[in-house]
């Protein structure tokens, strides 16, 4: 599997980004507190779940409000089109 495009609806202090990853190694850098770690969180949260049962900050709540959560369009090893999209 491999992810092509990140939306971020809110996630954090993230809101309304997006990112296009081409092929081979991706490497996120910047500096601090610039939303890497944040945009790692929100990768790992639409592959896996954003959690229900720990406090909003851990949750990654969008600080700016509006909705929480966002997308993730992956290309699996036949070729098909994924898109993967969790709202809390």
């Amino acid at each position: 599997m491999k992810i092509q495009h990140v939306q971020i609806g809110g996630f954090g202090r993230l809101h309304n980004r997006e990112l296009e990853l081409q092929e081979g190694v991706t490497i996120l850098f910047g500096r601090n507190e610039a939303g890497k770690s944040t945009t790692m969180q929100f990768i790992r949260a639409m592959l896996f779940g954003i959690p229900t049962r720990v406090n909003p900050a851990e949750r990654y709540e969008p600080a700016q409000g509006g909705q929480h959560g966002g997308m993730l369009t992956v290309n699996d090893e036949q070729g098909g089109l994924w898109r993967i999209r969790r709202y809390a």
